[in-house]
């Protein structure tokens, strides 16, 4: 081989390498709750969990109640989780 084929292959290698090495760190950081999980998520989860403890829709632990956001989707999240799904 030549010396410029053996440096084009070491730069690909070093370059896989790096990527993987994102790839995977991106990964790792985001494994608990996974991509996209903002305040509204957790906010929504809570609701839907407060529900199912009977607590109603109970803001975050607070005796408020959810108000900020349509009560549709933290619904859906607690009937999914007495389904056996999440």
């Amino acid at each position: 081989m030549t010396t410029n084929k053996i440096k084009h292959k070491l730069r690909l290698a070093v370059i896989l390498f790096c990527s993987l090495g994102a790839g995977l760190l991106a990964a790792a950081s985001q494994a608990k709750y996974g991509p996209g999980m903002t305040h509204d998520s957790a906010a929504y989860m809570y609701a839907a969990q407060s529900l199912l403890n009977g607590d109603g829709f109970e803001y975050f632990g607070y005796p408020s109640p959810f108000i900020q956001w349509p009560p549709l989707l933290s619904l859906l999240l607690a009937i999914g989780k007495m389904a056996g799904i999440g």
